[in-house]
């Protein structure tokens, strides 16, 4: 049986089992195999479940809204379930709501549940009754993001801003508290009882090296920092011990999963058990530990041995938008980077002047991964840059022109005005490309950072955004930066987007306005965005940005009011389908604007845009390519 909907988390339950919880709300259970045998049925208005705890014949959840519920672990039935709105404590103000957030942190310790609401507060249930023993501040100010009972007297509790809490939960007094990451999530916290100290990840790193490496810090059971290591540049999401702590396994973001030898104290990888098409969100071990299964964001999940070799593969067809761009002399015709190479879209307009329809014409998988950003050419064709480091061009037929591996996780892609140059951002720097050829002719190196975005300007200049959240506009002739700026503090830069004139950076906090010829932040649209702002654009007057966070927000626009003129949030239209990626506006014959909405689950939603706010059109579904229809490299 097919896996109905993305998975988002995965547990060994023991007895040759496996628990996965969808992006849908559903609770699964598959064997070693990766075969599916049970599903729960599907909830009524089911949210996402990221945060999931088995205990004895009960499993219990949190879905993304903050609703909690307990389920039968032998049957999957869905046994109890505590609204979100409703489960709020009453030091709360009146008309708050719960707020929507992707996170992990939920224990079970002496028969009772410690979950965040979605209020940020800590809720206390008792695991048999169901029934709710109070609910008081938590330990933190942010939401939680793991709890560990390893340690034979403490607990340990991290949350989404870099903070490790040793405790009690019994008692909710925890005297010591470490901040481990400068600003990001701790997504694992592990007591390693062989050498007795603490393992925890991290997503951003700290001090001198925080936005530009991260990994694995231990430390003693008062807090103190033992040692580091750095193997990563994004998120470092999972780490798992075996049985008996001799091995440890993490990896995240960068798609690759390490093997650290615990034998001694030293904090050493001995390998890379494996490298992954997607970016690993979580793992976990047979009870064996002779097989490790790995769940990559696209939803599939890996049944691999510890050296790396691969047993077995869920069965799930996945599919995403991640792109979408229009051809510059031919507006009705959009490219789509999505999971299997690029999509090409035609908005047709014979219908009602007021109406569009959107037409997925064709679909091309190259066989070099999926294409993150997608970059349409004068001549019909395309270049791109794939999740598997391969930047590539294609004629308007699909097939390839040329394609690359420069040798470092690729970002995003851009062409020049002139579309002789190429520009790739990756985990080293920048490369400029011969449109052409495909040839490395300049290669940019930046304070040691990752660059995650990067555009030419409307003149030729190559901007170049951090991981570190600075911003630099770099001479299209040298390698001399005629500005360098910051984005607000806590941002990272995701994407670059020009409206005309205007420069918009998108990313971590939300969007960010820049003047391009200062580099002086101009506005921020951040109200009640949550994760990542992943693509914007501007209509009307209004501007529409949508998040990680499986949000669309909609704000008011100053332009060309001075930066004094806060923007005003309108309205978030959530939650959507799944992570929300990429926006393209269209309009009608008569003028009446639509915008299109993709995203993970190859779902595309079209939107009238009207005063009174975006009204749902239509939702269309890209599926898989035909095997026998596929352009190879």
């Amino acid at each position: 049986m097919e896996m109905p909907s993305r998975t988002v988390r995965i547990l060994h339950i023991g007895d040759g089992k496996l628990l996965a919880t969808d992006v849908a709300g559903r609770v699964h259970l598959l064997d070693e195999d990766l075969n599916l045998l049970r599903s729960s049925t599907l909830v009524p208005n089911g949210q996402p479940i990221y945060t999931v705890a088995v205990s004895g014949e009960y499993v219990v959840t949190k879905d993304k809204y903050g609703g909690i519920g307990r389920w039968s672990l032998p049957s999957l039935d869905l046994l109890d379930h505590l609204d979100a709105a409703r489960l709020r404590g009453d030091s709360l103000l009146p008309g708050e709501e719960p707020s929507p957030v992707v996170n992990r942190g939920i224990g079970i310790w002496n028969d009772k549940v410690y979950v965040n609401n979605g209020y940020l507060q800590m809720v206390v249930i008792d695991l048999h009754t169901f029934r709710v023993d109070r609910i008081v501040p938590s330990m933190s100010s942010e939401y939680l993001e793991w709890f560990d009972f390893g340690h034979p007297t403490l607990h340990a509790v991290t949350d989404k801003q870099g903070q490790l809490f040793l405790g009690n939960v019994d008692e909710m007094d925890f005297p010591v508290q470490v901040q481990v990451d400068d600003e990001s999530n701790l997504h694992r916290v592990v007591w390693d009882f062989r050498h007795e100290r603490f393992w925890v990840t991290q997503d951003n790193g700290a001090g001198e090296m925080g936005n530009k490496t991260n990994g694995i810090v231990t430390l003693t059971d008062d807090g103190q920092v033992v040692d580091s290591v750095a193997f990563a540049t994004d998120d470092v999401e999972v780490l798992k011990f075996s049985p008996d702590h001799r091995w440890a396994y993490s990896g995240g973001f960068d798609s690759e999963l390490y093997a650290f030898d615990n034998s001694t104290p030293e904090l050493r990888i001995d390998r890379k058990v494996a490298t992954f098409g997607h970016n690993i969100s979580d793992l976990t071990l047979s009870d064996r530990s002779d097989r490790l299964f790995v769940l990559t964001q696209d939803g599939v999940i890996t049944a691999l041995t510890p050296d790396g070799t691969r047993l077995a593969r869920s069965s799930f067809r996945h599919q995403s938008f991640w792109d979408i761009e229009a051809h510059p002399d031919r507006p009705d015709r959009l490219l789509a980077g999505v999971d299997e190479g690029v999509a090409e879209l035609i908005i047709e307009r014979d219908g009602p002047p007021s109406e569009i329809g959107v037409r997925i014409k064709a679909q091309h998988d190259h066989g070099v991964g999926l294409t993150r950003r997608v970059v349409p050419l004068d001549d019909g064709g395309w270049v791109g840059v794939t999740r598997s480091q391969v930047a590539f061009r294609a004629r308007e037929d699909g097939a390839l022109v040329w394609h690359t591996a420069p040798g470092a996780r690729l970002h995003t892609v851009s062409v020049d005005p002139s579309g002789s140059r190429v520009l790739l951002t990756c985990n080293f720097g920048a490369y400029e490309l011969d449109a052409e050829t495909g040839e490395v002719t300049d290669t940019l190196e930046v304070d040691n950072a990752p660059i995650w975005a990067g555009a030419y300007t409307p003149d030729g200049d190559r901007l170049l955004g951090g991981r570190n959240a600075v911003v630099r506009r770099v001479a299209r002739d040298s390698h001399a930066d005629r500005w360098v700026a910051a984005m607000s503090q806590e941002a990272y830069c995701k994407r670059f987007r020009f409206d005309g004139d205007r420069m918009f950076v998108m990313g971590g906090v939300g969007v960010h306005e820049f003047d391009p010829d200062t580099g002086n932040v101009l506005r921020v649209f951040s109200e009640l965005l949550e994760n990542t702002a992943e693509d914007t654009v501007v209509v009307d007057g209004r501007l529409y940005t949508c998040t990680y966070g499986h949000q669309l927000g909609v704000y008011t626009d100053p332009h060309p009011a001075g930066p004094e003129v806060t923007p005003e949030l309108l309205g978030l239209i959530e939650p959507m389908p799944d992570i929300t990626k990429a926006l393209h506006a269209v309009r009608s014959a008569d003028g009446t604007p639509y915008l299109l909405v993709g995203g993970r689950g190859g779902w595309l939603r079209t939107y009238r845009l009207t005063k009174e706010g975006p009204e749902r059109v239509r939702d269309q579904y890209l599926r898989p390519v035909d095997p026998g229809r596929r352009d190879r490299a």
